[in-house]
This record gives structure tokens, C-alpha cells and sequence, in this order.
């Protein structure tokens, strides 16, 4: 299969098999747990709106190796059988937010970095608010339906995606936004 196809089955398949189904026990809730500090974070983690790369990613590139990904992000070359690194607790400019950062390599080359964000802010409205306006900001116009199921799909001109979605775990919810390199 060649790779474009293969990453946009990969992308399908995570929105589709990993989108959180609507139950009581996931409508959210406001924690109070926002602050203003934790929302101008996202313009530092972001990034401006020309550049589709999160700031947080800046120095990587799709195609990169693990070693290289590595030079510029320690850990990222700690790749399991399926192609995932997981650095927890990363060190990144206005991620205070951030629990952990997953990179995913097709055939041993970077292609998808994802920013997964504390569980705890899973359910605060405010917090998921602030991040859909920042993510807007940056992405583009996005469906009200599509922010009430926590699954926003962002596709630029390159065909590149942004998603923000919900994820279950068995450590429990939380939020991650995927974005292509």
C-alpha cells in the first residue's frame, strides 16, 4: 500500500476506532481547574497560525529517523514494535498542560506528532473550551457538532491533518491533539 494511502487508513482508523461514544459518564463537566495562565499557554505550545507544525514541534520533520528525531527531542528514539515513541512528561515551551508527547514512524521515517494533555483537564469545560478557540485559531473554522463529540478533523491545502480528539485509555480520558509533519 503506498503511504499516503496507508496514513490516511491509519488517521481514519484512530478517529473512527478510538472516538469516545457519548455517555452520561463523559459529558463535561467544568473543574474550575483554568486558569488564564493555562490559556495563553497555547499560543507558546501552538504557535503562530501560518505554520501548520505545532511550536512545540518545530525542529521536526516529516521524515526524519528516530535518531534524528532524538538529536532535537530526547526519547523519540525509544520506537516500540509499532512504530510509536511515548516521552512522558516532556519539556516543552508552554506545555504545562502536556502529559505526554507520541511520535509515529511509518517504515522507520518520522510522520505524526501528537500532544496528549493532562487527564485531570479531560472534563474541564473551560480548559477544553480554550483549547478548541487556540486550535481554531491556528486550524481553521471547525463543526459545533464535531466539538460536542470531541472528535475535530483539520485537513490544510498540503492535505496535512490536525486532529483534537478525546482518547480512552486504561490509565483513563484524555485529551490529544495528532498533527501530521
Amino acid at each position: 500500500m503506498p503511504k499516503p494511502a496507508l496514513i490516511a487508513a491509519f488517521f481514519l482508523a484512530t478517529a473512527c476506532a478510538k472516538a469516545p461514544a457519548p455517555t452520561p459518564e463523559r459529558t463535561p463537566r467544568a473543574t474550575g481547574n483554568t486558569t488564564s495562565a493555562d490559556v495563553a499557554d497555547f499560543d507558546v505550545l501552538l504557535g503562530p497560525a501560518n505554520d501548520f507544525t505545532p511550536a512545540a514541534f518545530a525542529a521536526l520533520r516529516a521524515g526524519m529517523t528516530p535518531a534524528e528525531a532524538a538529536s532535537v527531542l530526547p526519547g523519540a528514539d525509544a520506537v516500540d514494535a509499532y512504530g510509536f515513541a511515548k516521552i512522558t512528561a516532556p519539556k516543552l515551551s508552554g506545555g504545562a498542560q502536556v502529559d505526554h508527547v507520541q511520535l509515529f514512524y511509518i517504515e522507520g521515517l518520522l510522520s505524526k506528532a501528537s500532544l496528549g494533555f493532562k487527564a485531570s483537564l479531560t472534563h474541564d469545560d473551560a480548559f477544553y473550551d480554550a483549547l478548541v478557540d487556540a486550535c481554531a485559531a491556528k486550524y481553521g473554522a471547525y463543526s459545533p457538532d464535531d466539538k460536542s463529540k470531541r472528535l475535530i478533523v483539520w485537513v490544510d491545502s498540503e492535505f496535512r491533518t490536525a486532529t483534537l480528539m478525546e482518547l480512552s485509555a486504561f490509565e483513563g480520558d484524555f485529551l490529544q491533539l495528532d498533527v501530521s509533519l
